[in-house]
Protein backbone atom coordinates (compact mmCIF):
# COMPACT_ATOMS: atom_id res chain seq x y z
CA UNK A 1 0.00 0.00 0.00
CA UNK A 2 1.15 3.98 -0.52
CA UNK A 3 0.90 5.55 2.29
CA UNK A 4 -1.84 7.67 1.05
CA UNK A 5 -3.54 4.37 0.88
CA UNK A 6 -2.48 3.44 4.72
CA UNK A 7 -3.44 6.81 5.91
CA UNK A 8 -6.69 6.40 4.33
CA UNK A 9 -7.27 2.71 5.63
CA UNK A 10 -6.44 4.51 9.30
CA UNK A 11 -9.26 7.04 9.15
CA UNK A 12 -11.71 4.60 8.20
CA UNK A 13 -10.64 2.42 10.86
CA UNK A 14 -11.37 4.99 13.56
CA UNK A 15 -14.26 6.16 12.09
CA UNK A 16 -15.58 2.61 12.44
CA UNK A 17 -14.37 3.02 16.03
CA UNK A 18 -16.13 6.44 16.68
CA UNK A 19 -19.06 5.26 14.65
CA UNK A 20 -19.53 2.70 17.44
CA UNK A 21 -19.20 5.04 20.11
CA UNK A 22 -22.95 5.12 20.52
CA UNK A 23 -23.12 1.79 22.28
CA UNK A 24 -20.01 1.86 23.95
CA UNK A 25 -21.61 5.20 25.40
CA UNK A 26 -24.63 3.36 26.34
CA UNK A 27 -22.23 0.63 28.31
CA UNK A 28 -20.42 3.71 30.19
CA UNK A 29 -24.25 5.20 30.98
CA UNK A 30 -24.71 2.29 32.30
CA UNK A 31 -21.86 1.50 34.69
CA UNK A 32 -22.14 5.31 35.83
CA UNK A 33 -25.60 5.41 37.08
CA UNK A 34 -24.59 2.03 39.02
CA UNK A 35 -21.72 4.16 40.57
CA UNK A 36 -23.15 7.58 40.86
CA UNK A 37 -26.18 6.04 42.62
CA UNK A 38 -24.22 4.86 45.59
CA UNK A 39 -23.17 8.86 46.16
CA UNK A 40 -26.06 10.72 44.56
CA UNK A 41 -29.53 10.50 44.60
CA UNK A 42 -30.15 10.87 40.35
CA UNK A 43 -33.20 11.87 39.24
CA UNK A 44 -31.86 11.95 35.58
CA UNK A 45 -29.54 9.05 33.88
CA UNK A 46 -26.18 10.12 33.16
CA UNK A 47 -25.67 10.82 29.53
CA UNK A 48 -22.33 10.55 27.74
CA UNK A 49 -20.75 12.29 25.07
CA UNK A 50 -17.86 11.96 23.36
CA UNK A 51 -15.64 13.82 20.34
CA UNK A 52 -12.44 12.51 19.21
CA UNK A 53 -10.33 16.43 18.98
CA UNK A 54 -6.74 16.90 17.74
CA UNK A 55 -6.13 12.94 18.69
CA UNK A 56 -7.66 12.82 21.63
CA UNK A 57 -11.45 12.08 23.76
CA UNK A 58 -13.04 14.84 25.18
CA UNK A 59 -15.37 12.89 26.94
CA UNK A 60 -18.57 15.03 28.93
CA UNK A 61 -20.79 13.42 31.54
CA UNK A 62 -24.28 15.06 32.11
CA UNK A 63 -26.91 13.64 35.31
CA UNK A 64 -29.14 15.35 37.67
CA UNK A 65 -29.50 14.54 41.04
CA UNK A 66 -31.57 15.99 43.81
CA UNK A 67 -29.48 15.73 46.79
CA UNK A 68 -25.89 13.93 48.03
CA UNK A 69 -26.06 10.77 50.02
CA UNK A 70 -25.23 10.26 53.48
CA UNK A 71 -22.57 8.79 54.31
CA UNK A 72 -20.02 7.47 56.83
CA UNK A 73 -16.41 8.08 56.88
CA UNK A 74 -14.43 4.56 58.26
CA UNK A 75 -11.01 5.78 59.70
Amino acid sequence: MKNKELIRANEIISGDRLSSSDSFATLIEHDLNELLKEYFEIDKKPIVSMEKRAGEMIVNVNFKASSIKKFICIE
